[in-house]
């Protein structure tokens, strides 16, 4: 760990599956602390661990044959000194006791006959009471490392070209390079050998991010000054004694051979939607996606919080002010979603929440992800220029909060120039945070007055995103009245506004209706903010500070889009039923169909195939649409309108189903190739949802929609489209369902009608529209009376 919570540990296959070894001189755990499995490890219980950062370096190849270069194993004591067979010459070998009475020891092919050194603060031994020599197939232990029926565990290596090498070195007190390791070494581990300097071995990986090493064998926390970075053919030391005491010689193992980071794939996920507070905890799931990134803010006098997935346990973290980390909060983010606990923050009684989710993050433990969208963790070191490396990508944004309360959470993209990040709350852009966004990270500063994303002794959580198809950052200037912003190209799905100098931040997700924009401080909504979400970006209007005082240049904005994509797939007519499945099939699927009669209902059943990212559970409102088809095809020439309960192509309120229920699978239902399909709800009305479940990217959505001629033109064809709730057309339509109108009604055949042989009745009909009769009915008997009075009208072929 980088602070005291733990000294270091470590498994092999060799040992016990229960087992986990300590550097120090403490028995192996039997607890299962560490499991190893075929792509990684699994961590079962760590001490003190939530929210403190560790770091892990892994081996594999184990080779104990004479072509082999790292072997694992163990050996039985036997109160002698004793030699251990590895099957070829090593230049390094560790040992660690399983009883635990004596400390985990190393030695190299650098350190003369009978020397051994120990990973704890323990002086040196040049008596071969550990070690005695490394041998041309294996080692020779002394009787410390022999006790009678004692079991030991052993880990080898061979020096070998960039993977592998030891060496030493006379510490100077001056800050000084090592470089005869000859290639760029990814762990290095130091021991200082003077028998007077009980100190531990340090080591620093190049996720240490400079100047922070650690210690192996004591719970004491990372120091700066000892290996101070790792370059490309060594490594560099510093000051402190632990890796460069004047007149001390120093031992060292650098390793090399990790494989680059992966680039990463494809895009981030995204879901967006609200809840309303209730005090009591509250789950938000049906996303599709296992969250790394949640950012909520409420409407009234909350402030805005984030958790990554990289916080453990319950901590959730302020964007725009210097305090720590909150509990109650989003206590967890689940497999689909997150839940809520009870602090005000985020579950206020009847206050409504509007949140923002983000999955598919690339993560440094895993080496995989988005190509677009990382998360991390760091912990600072109070060293000014420090670089965050090893990331995937160069990001256009990065944001970064610590968990400690003195530090408010700052933020940084590309537009910004002369080294200055900018806050979430009232604070102008500033030098000497985050200074640089770099090809493969971001350096940061250490912040003299608000303290930085670098501060000593403190983890600081990180995301950060690329610009694409559904990212964008860029920089406006207020005018002061109607201000629409074109430069996004995309309409966001959440917007974020902060102008350069000292007013605070805002945000919108286009989870808001109607005018309205979110401080990012305990403040509510705002009026003539940021007044709407547009197909190409946004608009402000008024002279709102945050957003649009005229003549005031650089308004930085952050904008993402939900990269899910909406494909119209497939559809299929049928003869309607009163009940939440269909009647008889009116044509094959994807085929029009004509209906028999004027004023005829029918049922049509829609596939939408959803792309890139996955449909989140009621996040995303859609209408059906129709209009009169034009030309030869759909889609091109139309001017579609929103179907509703009184236009020609009408909703039909079925007696017995009520709207918006489950639909019920038909095995006549539509299909598209072989994905699979997630039967959605029965429609009578605009708008509708996914809301039985969520839809994973490369599965479709079905929806049945209950319709009739409520009108119509006769004889003419209308094609139907599925749209999002503000009429934004999907990305694609593979197809647009078709259904032609009954042909024109004749002139009605009546027949005679007569009460007692006299003429009773005279029609008239309509031959415009729908059968539409006046009935005149005349009393030629003179009675007083009439009653059940019957005529029956007919029409050829009806």
């Amino acid at each position: 760990s980088d602070t005291t919570a733990t000294s270091a540990y470590f498994k092999t296959t060799a040992m016990p599956q229960l087992n986990t070894a300590y550097f120090i001189a403490t028995a192996d755990t039997t607890t299962g602390l560490i499991q190893l499995n075929n792509d990684g490890f699994t961590i079962i219980s760590t001490p003190d661990s939530v929210n403190i950062r560790f770091t892990w370096i892994a081996f594999a190849g184990s080779d104990c044959s004479s072509n082999g270069t790292f072997c694992i194993g163990q050996y039985t004591g036997t109160g002698s000194a004793k030699s251990i067979t590895t099957g070829f010459g090593p230049d390094l070998v560790w040992v660690k006791q399983a009883s635990g009475s004596v400390a985990a020891n190393w030695r190299s092919s650098a350190m003369p006959t009978n020397y051994g050194q120990y990973f704890a603060a323990t002086p040196q031994d040049t008596t071969g009471a550990i070690f005695t020599t490394l041998d041309a197939a294996g080692f020779s232990v002394g009787a410390s490392n022999s006790v009678s029926s004692t079991v030991y565990y052993y880990v080898v290596f061979k020096n070998t070209t960039n993977k592998v090498h030891v060496g030493t070195y006379a510490g100077s007190s001056g800050a000084q390079p090592i470089t005869d390791a000859t290639f760029a070494p990814n762990f290095v581990f130091v021991k200082n050998a003077d028998a007077g300097t009980a100190v531990s071995a340090v080591y620093n990986v190049n996720e240490s991010y400079g100047d922070y090493s650690g210690y192996l064998a004591v719970a004491t926390a990372n120091l700066t000054n000892a290996i101070t970075g790792l370059t490309s053919n060594g490594f560099t030391v510093g000051t402190n004694a632990t890796a460069n005491a004047s007149g001390n010689t120093f031992y060292y193992a650098a390793f090399g051979g990790e494989a680059a980071s992966s680039s990463g794939s494809g895009t981030f996920t995204m879901a967006k939607g609200t809840y309303t507070g209730t005090g009591n905890y509250i789950n938000v799931n049906g996303l599709g996606f296992k969250p790394d990134l949640v950012i909520i803010k409420g409407d009234d006098t909350q402030t805005g919080v984030f958790r990554t997935s990289l916080m453990a346990g319950d901590s959730t973290a302020i964007l725009d002010a210097a305090t720590a980390n909150i509990t109650g909060s989003i206590i967890a983010l689940t497999g689909d979603g997150f839940t809520i606990g009870t602090s005000a923050v985020t579950n206020t009684s009847a206050k409504t929440y509007y949140w923002t989710a983000y999955g598919n993050a690339w993560n440094p433990a895993t080496s995989s992800g988005a190509a677009d969208f990382y998360i991390g963790a760091y912990y600072g070191n109070s060293i000014d220029n420090r670089n965050i490396t090893g990331l995937p990508f160069q990001a256009n944004f990065v944001s970064i909060k610590t968990t400690a309360n003195t530090y408010k959470g700052t933020w940084c993209s590309s537009e910004m120039t002369g080294g200055v990040s900018s806050f979430f709350d009232a604070t102008a852009e500033t030098a000497d945070y985050i200074q640089s966004l770099n090809s493969d990270g971001f350096q940061v500063g250490v912040g003299s007055t608000l303290r930085s994303a670098n501060y000593l002794a403190y983890p600081y959580f990180y995301f950060g995103f690329k610009t694409g198809t559904n990212f964008a950052v860029g920089t406006y200037s207020g005018n002061g009245g109607t201000n629409n912003i074109t430069s996004v190209n995309f309409q966001p799905d959440n917007l974020w506004i902060k102008v350069k100098t000292a007013t605070r931040g805002v945000s919108r997700t286009s989870s808001l209706s109607g005018d309205g924009a979110f401080p990012f401080t305990a403040v509510a909504k705002l009026s003539n903010a940021i007044t709407s979400l547009n197909p190409t970006g946004f608009s402000v209007t008024g002279t709102a500070a945050e957003t649009n005082t005229s003549g005031t240049s650089n308004y930085r904005y952050v904008a993402w889009r939900n990269p899910t994509t909406f494909d119209q797939s497939a559809y299929r007519l049928f003869y309607n039923a009163d009940s939440t499945d269909v009647g008889a099939v009116l044509a094959a699927q994807n085929t029009p169909a004509t209906l028999a009669s004027v004023g005829a209902d029918f049922r049509l059943r829609v596939l939408v195939h959803i792309g890139v990212s996955p449909l989140a559970k009621k996040t995303e409102q859609f209408k059906l649409q129709f209009a009169p088809k034009i030309g030869g095809s759909c889609g091109d020439d139309e001017t579609f309108t929103d179907v509703t309960g009184a236009s020609a192509i009408s909703f039909k309120d079925n007696p017995t189903p009520n709207d918006k229920e489950v639909l019920t699978f038909d095995s006549n239902d539509p299909t598209h190739g072989t994905d699979v399909v997630i039967d959605q709800t029965y429609v009578e009305s605009n708008n509708f949802t996914n809301a039985v479940s969520s839809i994973e990217a490369g599965q479709d959505g079905k929806w049945d929609f209950v319709l009739y001629d409520n009108g119509a033109a006769f004889s003419t064809t209308y094609c139907f489209r599925i749209t999002k709730a503000d009429g934004t057309s999907l990305n694609n339509y593979t197809v647009y369902p078709e259904v032609t109108t009954a042909a024109t009604p004749p002139n009605p055949v009546v027949s005679n009608v007569q009460l007692n042989g006299q003429s009773a009745i005279n029609l008239t009909e309509s031959t415009t529209t729908s059968i539409s009769a006046t009935a005149s009915i005349s009393d030629p008997q003179g009675c007083s009376t009439l009653s059940n009075v019957t005529a029956k009208i007919y029409r050829s072929g009806v």
